[in-house]
């Protein structure tokens, strides 16, 4: 699941290690053209992956759509949309998500912009006190 440049890296570094991707989950803004960022259903198209764009990826038929192919891991690279428990547990492994800043605290699309304003990320991953 995701978009943009992570998405498209991450995939590219899970299929060179010869994992089975059963589906590209893809942002249903991204419309297959790359701009400043590369557009992952670009990506995922070139590399002949199964794509699927829901609107709501909690809902009961994007839900049965996931579930249907069976993942041992779902991986989670800048998606827009909250993963709610039923999506989180559809993995027979885990479901990870990468982000760009601590959650919640740097939830939302500019997390590094926040925290740079908010004077850095200490160790603990709160901002440093100025």
């Amino acid at each position: 699941m995701g978009k943009n440049r992570l998405a498209v890296e991450c995939a590219r570094i899970v299929l060179e290690t010869g994992d089975r991707v059963v589906l590209a989950v893809l942002d249903p803004s991204d419309d297959g053209h790359d701009s400043w960022q590369p557009s992952f259903r670009r990506a995922a198209v070139a590399a002949d992956l199964p794509t699927f764009a829901p609107s709501d990826i909690n809902s009961s038929t994007a839900v049965a759509r996931l579930t249907a192919g069976r993942p041992e891991l779902v991986f989670s690279f800048q998606y827009a949309q909250i993963l709610r428990p039923a999506v989180i547990a559809l993995a027979e492994l885990a479901t990870l998500n990468l982000h760009y800043g601590p959650l919640p605290r740097y939830r939302g699309v500019a997390p590094i912009a926040w925290a740079l304003i908010n004077g850095g990320i200490n160790h603990r991953g709160y901002a440093a006190s100025r």
